[in-house]
Parts: C-alpha cells; structure tokens; sequence
C-alpha cells in the first residue's frame, strides 16, 4: 500500500529539524509519484519529502488491518528490557512510566517485572492509537487523551514509534518535557537511509517509516540539550529472524563493527562513524 499524488501532502523544501534546504543526499522511496528520502547534511535527519496525509495514514493504521503491534517477541522484548533496565538508577522505590506507542505494553511489562524481583514498585501508562493492553499495571490512554496529560514520569519509553509520526519533532519535544528530574527517555529508531544505498534488497519500511533517525542526528539533538545527558547511544538488537540465516548473519557481522567503534568510544557525544546498523538505541537522563 503507497500513498497515491492525492494522499501526498506538499513537497517539503527544507530539513524539518534544522531548516537546510541542502537536499542533495537522496534516495527513492517511490517512483510513482516519485517521492525521495532526504538525509540532511547538518543535523543528519533523513525525512521524506512529500509526507502521507492524514486520511491515508488513518487507514494504514486501521487497527482492522494493523496488526503488528499486537504480537511482540517475547525473547526480544525481554533482552532489550533487560538492556534498558541495567541503565537505569533510582533512589525511591515507585517507577512511573510512560509507554508512548507501545502496543499491548510488552516491553513496559518486561520492565516493570524487572523492578518487581527488586522490591520496586512500578506501573505504566500505554498511549497509542488504539487498546490492545495485557497485563497488570498496566494503563491505557488514547493519543488525543494524552494530550491534554502534565504528568511527569521516571522513565519515558518510545520504542519504534517516532519514524512513524509526520510531526515527529513536536511529539519529540513534548516526551522530553514528561521526563521528571534524574529520569530517563528511551527510545529506538531505524538506522537504514545508508543501508538502503548500499545493499540493494534492504528497503525502507515507507510508507510506515517517514524518517530514518540514526546514531548520527540523536548525537546532534541531544548537543542542544543542556539538560539532558546521554546514558547509552549503540546499534539496536537484530531484528531479523535466526531462520533468515544469511540476512542475520550479515546484519550481525554490520553491528559488530558498529559495536567496536562504541567500545574504542571515550565521548559519548561524538559521532558515529558506522551507519550500516538498520536501527539505534539511545537512552538519556534528565539532569536534576
């Protein structure tokens, strides 16, 4: 399913984070109509140049149709709660968090059961665009709910939602400002506009995916964060299937070389030098 000339909204002329208009990186999303990724060269974002209009996107996520976030890996989900878990450091003993566009809350879930074997208490807040929750402390709110909410949280959690959003940098934004003093934002992004140019079979997840935000852009946006500190900014878990055998094993062997420069690493806020990942992990702490 591509958006038609008449689910395309206009041509976007300059980059929506830092306004360049040096649109010179590009690559095909689509070729009829024709609709490019633009990777700028300052801030590093990649977007599409012409975004899907909201009809069109409605329909792409009817929860009818869209199933995805409804099953999660299980084995997964519980590495990369176990991975967020091991950054994180608190002195009282009641986590609130958020789970923006979390689906049924699988990976809050993981993580709330972590802080449970610890004598935590813990409990999450799911917004997303339809209730498909499971679980026990566990909340739901829909996006348009959410909007009106001045709750602030210990942990905000954004995984694989934010390549989804047209308004990406003004949803951003407003998760940053639910961080509370000495908590964390978490999220995880596709790292792919270099992969794609590269390995021709390795496509873009467009329309589903308006942005790729990788290592590079999040090093570059939390630059103008004085408040904000980076824990952890690393190539994500594999994604591919163990019976895709060559995909995975390719895609292990790019993130090793990406996870050697991240060892050799002494700033965290210096750019990385390996995109080849097809996705990235960043977490950061709000400064009390």
């Amino acid at each position: 399913m591509i958006p038609s000339i008449e689910n395309l909204n206009k041509e976007i002329k300059n980059c929506l984070y830092c306004g360049n208009d040096d649109q010179n990186n590009t690559l095909i999303l689509q070729k009829n109509p024709l609709v490019k990724m633009i990777k700028c060269s300052i801030c590093k974002l990649a977007y599409a140049n012409q975004m899907p209009n909201e009809i069109f996107l409605k329909n792409l996520y009817d929860p009818k149709i869209y199933k995805s976030n409804l099953t999660n890996n299980s084995d997964k989900t519980k590495k990369l709660a176990q991975k967020i878990y091991n950054e994180l450091e608190f002195k009282h003993k009641n986590i609130k968090i958020l789970d923006y566009g979390g689906g049924n809350g699988e990976l809050s879930k993981q993580i709330i059961e972590l802080f449970n074997k610890n004598n935590i208490n813990a409990e999450s807040l799911v917004v997303d665009i339809y209730n498909s929750l499971k679980g026990e402390k566990i909340y739901f709110k829909s996006v348009e709910e959410f909007k009106f909410d001045k709750e602030n949280f210990d942990i905000v959690l954004a995984s694989a939602v934010l390549e989804h959003l047209p308004n990406f940098i003004n949803i951003l934004e407003n998760l940053l400002s639910k961080v509370a003093n000495n908590g964390y934002f978490y999220c995880r992004t596709p790292w792919e506009f270099e992969l794609s140019k590269l390995i021709k079979f390795y496509k873009i997840k467009w329309p589903r995916h308006l942005y790729d935000i990788g290592g590079d852009f999040w090093v570059n946006f939390f630059k103008n964060k004085n408040d904000f500190n980076i824990v952890l900014s690393e190539t994500s878990v594999t994604e591919i299937s163990k019976k895709n055998t060559l995909r995975y094993f390719m895609a292990q062997f790019l993130k090793s070389i990406s996870k050697f420069e991240f060892y050799l690493k002494i700033n965290k806020l210096s750019l990385p030098k390996w995109p080849f990942v097809g996705g990235w992990d960043l977490i950061v702490r709000k400064n009390d």
